[in-house]
């Protein structure tokens, strides 16, 4: 769902690394939830950067969803001063985990043996490579801990390759839709609501409360 029609409105718009960086991973959300957000809370501020920065440099903002399966939350943070960790999207289920991601290799999804069923037949067809084991550290003669939950002993790859650079697909799309050869993957109707999930963020910041939208906010 990142576009490059959603980065250059965006970056016309300014609203600081929350807009400029969330804008390409919270409209996954809305997206892969099939409704925009009901309400979101959000704690931000210049932590590191000159005071005199417009814009905070870290935010970290939950917001709920109403979906027909009950409330769902997600969080979402920016940090400018460390790169640990990448980026991706982590969705978290009663059966598993998924984990997406635009940089190569950290796409994967984890099987919670307590609730799934058998994925073996979606080895065999295809949509799942083959389980990969962790790497743990030894333990010696330790003794699991009865307080600790235990983590997935392996996770299954996506059998989907990025062989472009990252951006090659978002500029293809849009030239071929100047071109008239194709359809706009993000139409300026979803950046138009995706603007709206975004900046609501930094209102959060600044009245210090959980903040709700209106369904017509999210209609230009």
């Amino acid at each position: 769902m990142q576009q490059f029609l959603n980065w250059r409105w965006f970056k016309g718009l300014g609203g600081g690394a929350i807009v400029d960086l969330g804008s390409h991973q919270i409209d996954i959300f809305s997206w892969f939830l099939e409704t925009p957000p009901r309400a979101v809370i959000a704690s931000g501020g210049t932590d590191y950067y000159d005071k005199n920065h417009e814009w905070y440099d870290t935010v970290m903002a939950v917001y709920e969803y109403a979906t027909s399966s009950g409330v769902i939350r997600a969080f979402y943070q920016t940090l400018t001063t460390n790169g640990f960790g990448g980026y991706y999207e982590v969705f978290m289920g009663d059966q598993g985990t998924l984990q997406l991601s635009e940089s190569a290799g950290m796409g994967r999804i984890y099987r919670d043996e307590a609730n799934a069923p058998d994925w073996d037949p979606w080895v065999k067809k295809g949509f799942l490579t083959e389980p990969i084991q962790e790497q743990k550290a030894a333990q010696g003669d330790a003794v699991l801990d009865v307080r600790e939950s235990s983590g997935p002993p392996a996770y299954y790859g996506i059998p989907v390759k990025m062989t472009k650079k990252y951006h090659q697909p978002h500029l293809e799309n849009f030239f071929d839709a100047v071109r008239g050869k194709g359809q706009l993957n993000c139409p300026a109707e979803i950046g138009y609501e995706t603007a709206v999930t975004v900046l609501k963020v930094n209102e959060a910041v600044s009245a210090g409360r959980r903040l709700e939208f209106k369904p017509d906010e999210f209609k230009a």
